[in-house]
């Protein structure tokens, strides 16, 4: 009877260590920008999301991001095209494609991000 309530115990304790294991943490692709996705980025992203007065998640704060794509890129894309809290839609890049905002989303998440002025 104790080797039964132990074992079940250990499962249980090692299934609430598997549920919060780093493996749980989205998976946040590596992008790069092009020259046209560089220029847009700083006329338009890097206004907010390199200063911390504004209270954007910042560029380039890896746990930050991960917390916001852990939301789903789903709900992290119509909060982009459709504005969220402080942040207007399209984050006011009104030519850039749902592709080309995504892409500047994951660069954003990337200690790459962290690296520019």
């Amino acid at each position: 009877m104790m080797t039964r309530l132990l074992t079940s115990l250990l499962l249980l304790v090692s299934s609430l260590l598997t549920a919060c294991s780093p493996a749980d943490t989205p998976r946040i692709p590596q992008v790069s920008l092009d020259a046209e996705l560089q220029g847009i980025y700083q006329r338009t992203c890097a206004n907010c999301h390199h200063n911390p007065a504004m209270g954007a998640p910042i560029a380039g704060d890896v746990e930050q991001w991960q917390s916001i794509i852990g939301a789903g890129m789903e709900t992290v894309m119509n909060r982009v095209m459709n504005g969220y809290q402080g942040m207007p839609p399209a984050g006011q890049c009104f030519e850039c494609s749902p592709e080309q905002l995504e892409t500047l989303v994951y660069y954003m998440a990337s200690s790459d991000a962290a690296l520019q002025p």
